[in-house]
């Protein structure tokens, strides 16, 4: 048989077996609307569709929103809603507008500076400010991929690891500063869950780069500690006398430069530190040791107004030249953490040779306590830690003093008791 011969034996075949009275009838089921679509005359915009053969014409009053840009945003969230309020039943008929305007559709950028103004309300200044700077950048990369106006339950991980490795490239991003955006926004979709923008933190489960523990703020060795204080007390002893407070009670520096006169109660032997300049946002009481103690009591702190402050500044002109007189003595300005580290270089890290940062006394503290036999408990109360993960970040040399430790042990199976 010929291919042809087959063709007219099949089509002979299938004529007669799929007869009228026996072929099944599909039913397909059609949509008993449209699809909302915007339409513009001149400048007057409206949103159209039909839902049961009847035409509905809606604007919700945006054509009063003057800037043409939010204007036609607007216009295209609400037909957004619209299509998705009709697929998921919604019939006009019975709820028009009112249904639509009540819609809890909200844009990525505008969530976003939504839970930056409730961590406003939680964090210092300087803690919003990061916050605040992670959120403009973001915002500008999630534009790349017309994201700024998408309803934020829309936005799924894969958007977000796209704007991360967007940013990533555009800034040169290190893994270090990769896993603190990051965190950042890990925390703001917290803030959105909380408050039910959406049902679950998707950025939760992103996994954080590998970093290596950096050496940025590597302690001095006890030559340099020697080199350092011999040219401050020299130079300028204001300065060395900050050091010896940062170390003694292993404050930030920038907490140091907040203290004020009515937070030291020598009587007590506390510093009382309100929340607003912890980093943590939690009101903490530093010990005053004797050697703290015996430092504040040469200031005189009865003669001194309650709301100098106890590294201040009575220098005039920010211009002239700093000096134990006016600068790092208790007074009514305060100096700024930015103005003690342009002194430290100057004074110590570029005459000097020597790269230690003034942030690594407080590394310098962690282990010079450790290792004259204090707790990490102890080190990390004092450092006002909420857990030991975070002290042992400071404690550089920690491992060290565990292995010293496991050298000298005295231990051993063949003494704990073992039958004959």
């Amino acid at each position: 048989m010929t291919i042809k011969h087959f063709e007219i034996a099949l089509s002979i075949v299938l004529s007669c077996s799929l007869k009228p009275s026996n072929m099944i009838k599909l039913k397909i089921k059609k949509s008993n609307f449209t699809t909302p679509i915007v339409t513009k005359n001149g400048d007057y915009q409206i949103i159209q569709f039909r839902f049961d053969g009847v035409r509905f014409r809606m604007s919700f009053d945006l054509n009063k929103i003057k800037d043409k840009k939010a204007r036609n945003r607007q216009f295209e969230i609400y037909r957004a809603e619209i299509e998705r309020k009709l697929n998921n039943g919604w019939n006009p008929n019975v709820n028009e507008e009112d249904e639509v305007q009540q819609s809890s559709y909200n844009s990525l950028s505008e969530s976003l500076n939504f839970a930056l103004e409730k961590k406003r309300e939680t964090v210092r200044e300087s803690t919003f400010k990061d916050y605040e700077t992670t959120v403009s950048k973001f915002i500008k990369h999630s534009n790349k991929f017309k994201l700024v106006d998408s309803d934020i339950k829309d936005i799924t991980r894969k958007d977000i690891l796209n704007i991360f490795n967007d940013m990533t490239t555009a800034y040169k991003w290190a893994n270090k500063s990769y896993n603190k955006y990051l965190g950042n926004v890990r925390t703001l979709f917290s803030v959105l869950t909380e408050w039910e923008y959406i049902d679950n933190n998707i950025c939760r489960d992103i996994s954080l780069k590998k970093t290596v523990q950096s050496d940025f703020y590597e302690p001095a060795s006890d030559i340099e500690l020697k080199l350092i204080k011999d040219k401050l007390s020299e130079d300028f002893s204001n300065l060395w006398d900050f050091v010896f407070f940062l170390f003694q009670t292993g404050l930030r520096p920038h907490e140091i430069l907040l203290i004020q006169m009515k937070m030291i109660d020598l009587k007590n032997r506390v510093i009382i530190l309100p929340k607003e300049i912890i980093k943590t946002s939690i009101k903490r009481i530093v010990p005053i040791d004797e050697y703290i103690y015996d430092f504040l009591l040469s200031k005189d702190l009865s003669l001194l107004n309650k709301d100098f402050y106890l590294f201040g500044t009575n220098r005039p002109y920010k211009n002239k030249g700093v000096s134990n007189e006016t600068d790092l003595i208790p007074a009514a300005e305060p100096l700024s953490r930015k103005t003690v580290s342009k002194w430290w270089q100057r004074k110590v890290e570029i005459p000097l040779g020597i790269d230690v940062k003034l942030y690594s006394f407080k590394h310098l503290t962690a282990n010079k306590r450790l290792e004259a036999g204090q707790s990490l408990d102890d080190v990390q109360h004092l450092f006002g830690h909420t857990n030991k993960a975070m002290t042992r970040v400071y404690a550089t040399h920690l491992t060290n003093i565990y292995v010293d430790r496991l050298k000298q042990n005295k231990l051993s199976l063949n003494d704990v008791g073992l039958p004959n």
